[in-house]
């Protein structure tokens, strides 16, 4: 423990573990995993690469990488110090593809190679912007990097190609925010972050503009919120850290819902960082047992010790996420019409829908489109995004489940006479990438 993190938390050990928010689609991989695509329409649902579990080891300055089907250790993917790195607590992969890291007692992010986890650089330097003690960390939709710094209690901005210092997007002790730890865009397109005084705020997605404590001082017996996280339900999850559990909100309201995960269950203790897997269920890091737990992502019921205690050295589990997996699922372009014509000239909309798949029902992988975050997705050679700033969920092909349907404007999708098809990139709340692909027909190009 270093003496600049007991002194600001008045603690002999760090509660501030961070759950940063789902990423921005790492736009370079998922770039390539589109041009693997076949042409035509995208009837199956197939990962590119096995996924990985990264977390955070606080006391040993590493980040260490699992089996994400497993939970076997693979490798410290990122070795003890490299490029300074001092208490990792946020990581999140960026737009690039690569893996950024905010180094608490060193007061920058740092950023890795996405694949081999070499060192490349400090994206943001020490200090910048004020940056002091940074936690968690999240690319928004707007592609720039948003950092929750503990010791000022603000919210700083950066540019998401360059790192340079653009804004204090929240400021200090806007809306009462001490210490602010976990932060997330939620599917409103507003910033949700949790603050040590047994709250989540939300701001304006857009201006950072306090608008109003979401969760209530205490709701719930939420005690010292650390990781927040959007559900499969649309609802949002709260760690907490002090009485160990983790909490469930109405993700309309704020309201509490329940102890989703009751005290103590699996052998919690100190849950930080909450991420929801590939698999729809939930990971917990349970700081003081150095593991991270699975539960069920429907019911909350403990599934397991996935890493177990002290694997490969994990020493303080801070921040989880998932990455190194591109996942293709099933759109719909024009959900109802065949062929899907679409005119490059029109002045109008166009709607895709995301599909929703169910092994139960025959189809190769479970996928709830209700989790990808409306705003990440892309469409198109020009990568448009969505025309109403928000999605809605529909069962369009009836099969009893939901779907997300999307619009985007036509001439901002890129689409020129002669296509045969589109596709789109995007990302879940759980940080999964998605790509998808769907025949078309241009008309109206004589």
């Amino acid at each position: 423990m270093k003496k600049k993190v007991a002194v600001l938390f008045g603690l002999t050990l760090p509660l501030f573990a961070c759950s940063s928010g789902p990423t921005d689609f790492q736009q370079e991989k998922a770039a390539a995993a589109l041009s693997k695509l076949s042409q035509g329409i995208s009837t199956t649902l197939s990962l590119a690469s096995p996924a990985k579990l990264l977390a955070g080891s606080f006391f040993n300055d590493q980040i260490l990488r699992y089996d994400g089907t497993t939970g076997a250790f693979i490798d410290a993917f990122v070795p003890a110090g490299s490029g300074g790195l001092d208490e990792p607590v946020g990581v999140t992969f960026g737009p690039d593809g690569n893996l950024y890291v905010s180094s608490n007692n060193t007061d920058n992010v740092l950023r890795y190679d996405g694949t081999t986890g070499a060192f490349i650089d400090a994206f943001v330097p020490s200090g910048s912007g004020g940056l002091d003690a940074p936690m968690g960390l999240v690319f928004g939709p707007d592609g720039n990097l948003y950092v929750c710094s503990g010791a000022n209690d603000s919210v700083l901005r950066y540019d998401g190609t360059t790192g340079v210092f653009i804004n204090t997007f929240v400021v200090a002790g806007s809306g009462s925010l001490d210490v602010p730890s976990g932060l997330i865009f939620g599917p409103d397109g507003n910033l949700y972050v949790s603050s040590r005084t047994d709250i989540v705020l939300r701001y304006d997605g857009t201006t950072g503009a306090f608008i109003d404590a979401f969760v209530p001082a205490g709701s719930g017996g939420l005690d010292n919120p650390q990781g927040i996280a959007f559900g499969q339900d649309g609802h949002l999850y709260v760690s907490s850290i002090d009485n160990d559990r983790v909490l469930r909100y109405d993700g309309t309201t704020g309201i509490f819902i329940d102890a989703f995960v009751p005290a103590g269950s699996g052998g919690l203790d100190g849950p930080f960082g909450l991420v929801f897997g590939p698999d729809a269920h939930m990971y917990v890091s349970s700081f003081f047992t150095d593991s991270i737990l699975r539960y069920d992502g429907t019911t909350g019921a403990f599934i397991d010790a996935f890493v177990a205690s002290g694997s490969g050295s994990l020493d303080g589990p801070t921040f989880i996420t998932f990455g190194e997996t591109v996942l293709e699922v099933p759109i719909d372009i024009k959900p109802g019409s065949d062929p899907n014509s679409i005119n490059p000239n029109s002045n109008g909309v166009i709607p895709v829908a995301i599909l929703t798949t169910s092994i139960a029902k025959g189809e190769p992988l479970d996928f709830d489109a209700t989790m990808v975050e409306a705003l990440s997705v892309k469409f198109g050679p020009s990568g448009a995004t969505e025309a109403h700033h928000k999605g809605h969920i529909e069962d369009v092909d009836g099969d009893g489940d939901l779907d997300l349907v999307l619009h985007f404007k036509t001439k901002k999708i890129g689409i020129i006479c002669g296509d045969t098809n589109a596709s789109l990139t995007g990302i879940t709340f759980s940080g999964q990438i998605i790509t998808g692909t769907d025949v078309i027909q241009t008309v109206g190009c004589d």
